[in-house]
This record gives C-alpha cells, sequence and structure tokens, in this order.
C-alpha cells in the first residue's frame, strides 16, 4: 500500500494595513506556514527567504536544551540549508492545530523523515512566532521552534 500526500496552498494577499484580502487572517497564516514547512522540505531557500522579514528572527531549541538563535533572513536560509543539507534525508513537515491571535500565531509540528527507503516520524515540536506585514506580504518576525526529540 502506497500513501501519498500532496500539499495545496493557495496565496492570501495583504492590504496596506496588513489585513487579508481574499481570505481572512487565519487563512493567511495558514498558507504562511505551509509555505515555510514546503520551502524546508524542497531545500528552496529562495522560497524560505520569502517566509520570513528582513529582521526575522528564527530560534531551534532542541529537545536536549542546546539552542540555536539567528536574527537576519541570510543567517536563518544558512541556517536551515546546512541543517537540512542530506540528500539521503528527505523531510516532510505536517504543521496543524494552528491557532492565531492578532500578530501572535502558534501551530504542532511533526516532523517525517524518509532515510533508506523508509519513512517515520522523527519527532513533534511546537512552533511559536510573531507576524509582520511586509512588502504586502504576511511573513515571520519571529519563529520558534521546540523540539520534543532528538533528530
Amino acid at each position: 500500500m502506497r500513501l501519498e500526500f500532496r500539499l495545496v496552498t493557495h496565496e492570501v494577499g495583504l492590504g496596506s494595513r496588513g489585513e487579508a484580502l481574499g481570505g481572512s487572517h487565519r487563512d493567511a497564516v495558514c498558507d504562511l506556514f505551509a509555505r515555510y514547512g514546503r520551502a524546508v522540505d524542497e531545500r528552496d531557500r529562495d522560497a524560505l527567504g520569502e517566509v520570513f522579514a528582513r529582521e526575522g528572527t528564527f530560534v531551534n531549541e532542541f529537545a536536549d536544551g542546546e539552542v540555536a538563535s539567528f536574527s537576519s533572513r541570510a543567517a536563518i536560509v544558512e541556517f536551515v540549508a546546512g541543517a537540512t543539507s542530506d540528500p539521503a534525508r528527505q523531510l516532510r513537515h505536517l504543521i496543524g492545530n494552528v491557532q492565531v491571535e492578532g500578530s501572535r500565531v502558534r501551530a504542532n509540528l511533526v516532523l517525517f523523515v524518509t532515510a533508506d527507503g523508509a519513512t517515520s516520524p522523527a519527532t513533534t515540536g511546537v512552533y511559536d512566532g510573531e507576524t509582520v506585514a511586509e512588502d504586502g506580504r504576511l511573513r515571520f518576525a519571529r519563529l520558534d521552534c521546540r523540539l520534543d526529540a532528538a533528530l
């Protein structure tokens, strides 16, 4: 039996005050999380850079207590690109249970890894973040990722 998953997203534009056009603010946040997960999974550096504000911050708290923090779009992209560069491992993010309170956002994560022909859940975690409208798009001003188990 073969299962196939496909992510379908839609782009939600923003007005001059950051309000969603053609959908709700929650839709825009869900789309932002989807674009983030897809960019990481596909190792698409350009798309990953587009989900963060120019001076955005990404904090990754690993299960062993180690914390990695990056404070610019370029630094975030470099960190994620390095962490996902192993061509023998394919990551797939499943992001859900999205909560939105104004610019504050929260979501749960299940990360699957495929290696040596086998797919298995690698870890779970929580994203906490802040969003901002920049250049007509919703972006992460800050995204904190807390992983429940080591990768």
